[in-house]
């Protein structure tokens, strides 16, 4: 319940410290910003090509993508040193 959560605890949450995700979570919401929004089922077959499921709008994928890029590319990028040639 949401009036049990301590105020710490709320703050670090905004920022991500003390969540935790596997690698395969990681994976799988990266995969789903690059593919506008798609999420791909993992799966140990091949023929799944077109399954995935949509959790967002391609116009919010795209947005995102935008601004990791920006963080690279803009001359007031924060990221630089991350750019791949």
């Amino acid at each position: 319940p949401a009036d049990q959560v301590k105020p710490l605890r709320l703050a670090n949450s905004g920022f991500g410290q003390g969540l935790l995700a596997t690698p395969l979570q990681v994976a799988r919401a990266m995969a789903g910003l690059l593919n506008h929004g798609r999420v791909p089922v993992p799966t140990l077959f091949s023929d799944t090509e077109g399954r995935g499921e949509t959790h967002l709008m391609p116009a919010h994928s795209e947005a995102v993508m935008a601004a990791l890029k920006a963080v690279v590319e803009d001359e007031k990028g924060t990221g630089k040193k991350a750019l791949l040639p």
